[in-house]
């Protein structure tokens, strides 16, 4: 059975300086032309697109049944709790099942979990908190017991005693944890629920790719190259990996040499759409032998432009981060189940470039798409309904335009919403050209 997982939408609460924020992806059907769905964020500086972007990297951990432990600074401060809400929908062969996911992190450290879903007719939701958990139950409702077919008591106390005194464990998620499915999958009676949390750790790992700043200052420094590369594995299907190659020599054995030549001739196939005369070469410094008798290889990344070879590391940063993007991107243009999250898409990347990406993948895509942005031209490019826009309220922090013509430009709308407002809520928080002036004029003076 194949199972289509497509993010609906996302809700956010009291994470950085977005007390309340919504964003919700343009409606899905299988049976579309374009299966593409694409969300591109704006907003001034520290306005929280950011923000959710790390929401998107909690939930992703979540999924993935990995420590969210080092997210807790994120919490707003002065506030009790932060808190997210993701819908999603599953499509199956025979069947689609809308799902909520629901995670509260408190200040004391404590959290609560609920997933809630309905096929068709049938619908439910299952809540783990401290007050269940500390109580040696495991859900609430308690009738959910019967449901999910736990038989043991036992066999459930000893987990939760575990559970409770392994630190790692505790800064988890519950219902993703791989020791908790293995626990009740084999008597769990509710097949929804048993679908849910057995194909969301692997969508996590192998179909949810989420590209952050501190990505792209790695790049920045060439320090080390964050590149993702796409192959196929040893069973035949596609697989990808987010290599970081270091800005001098690399080493690995000859079967991921395989590979990466394998990721590196695919991006080689767009790199070249996108900056013409240009390439990626492995070059082979030498082959060396291990303490264990497997062969090595010794290599470093070269740029090849108009039939000239340089180190890839003394690259432009716009280049190297189209580079780094291009393997997550494939997956997304062909693969309905890919949901890939880049903050900063526009990055060092020229203009023009950004809007003919973001056309081919809007038009051919199958996947999905959310990106932080502040250049302007995918507002000339994308529809209305794929841009949200930031505001200056904390509680409504994030806003789709009203009163949008079939004429009308987005991107001078923008300006004029910027200099005149008009919308629901204010999208700017205002300079003053004279202030600006003024300071620069007395930081001169200070320093005199």
């Amino acid at each position: 059975m194949k199972e289509n997982i497509r993010v609906k939408s996302l809700k956010i609460e009291n994470i950085k300086n977005v007390s309340n924020g919504y964003l919700e992806f343009p409606e899905y059907s299988e049976e579309s032309d374009i299966t593409s769905n694409i969300i591109g964020l704006y907003g001034q500086n520290g306005s929280g697109k950011t923000a959710a972007v790390n929401a998107l990297r909690i939930v992703q951990y979540l999924f993935g049944g990995k420590s969210f432990d080092q997210f807790a600074p994120l919490m707003q401060v002065g506030k009790l709790y932060y808190s997210i809400n993701i819908e999603y929908d599953i499509f199956t062969d025979d069947k689609s099942i809308n799902v909520n996911y629901f995670f509260k992190y408190n200040k004391l450290g404590g959290f609560e979990e609920e997933i809630s879903y309905k096929c068709g007719n049938d619908k439910s939701s299952v809540i783990i908190n401290d007050e269940t958990f500390f109580a040696n139950r495991i859900f609430s409702p308690n009738v959910r017991h019967e449901d999910f077919g736990v038989t043991s008591k036992q066999q459930i106390m000893e987990y939760l005693t575990q559970r409770k005194y392994n630190r790692e464990k505790v800064r988890t998620s519950f219902f993703f944890d791989k020791d908790f499915k293995n626990t009740i999958i084999k008597n769990l009676k509710d097949e929804y629920f048993k679908l849910i949390i057995s194909i969301m750790p692997t969508y996590a790992e192998k179909n949810f790719f989420i590209i952050e700043n501190a990505r792209n200052a790695n790049l920045i420094a060439s320090i080390l190259m964050p590149i993702g590369l796409s192959f196929k594995d040893s069973m035949g299907e596609e697989s990808y990996v987010d290599n970081h190659f270091s800005s001098g020599l690399n080493q690995c054995n000859e079967n991921l040499m395989k590979a990466i030549r394998q990721g590196i001739d695919n991006i080689n196939k767009i790199i070249t759409t996108l900056i013409p005369n240009f390439k990626i070469d492995i070059s082979i410094k030498k082959e060396v032998t291990s303490p264990f008798g497997d062969k090595l290889y010794e290599f470093e990344l070269f740029a090849i432009r108009d039939n000239m070879s340089f180190p890839l590391a003394l690259e432009s940063d716009g280049i190297k981060k189209l580079i780094s993007l291009t393997s997550c991107l494939i997956h997304m243009y062909n693969h309905e189940n890919v949901f890939v999250v880049i903050d900063e898409l526009d990055s060092g990347v020229y203009e023009y470039l950004i809007g003919e990406l973001l056309q081919v993948l809007e038009e051919g895509g199958k996947g999905q798409l959310l990106f932080t942005s502040h250049n302007l031209r995918p507002l000339e490019i994308l529809q209305p309904s794929d841009i949200w826009f930031a505001t200056t309220n904390p509680e409504n922090r994030y806003i789709q335009f009203k009163g949008i013509k079939p004429n009308n430009n987005l991107r001078s709308m923008y300006y004029r919403t910027i200099r005149l407002g008009g919308q629901s809520e204010e999208v700017y928080s205002e300079t003053d050209q004279y202030k600006i002036r003024l300071a620069f004029a007395k930081a001169a003076m200070k320093n005199e």
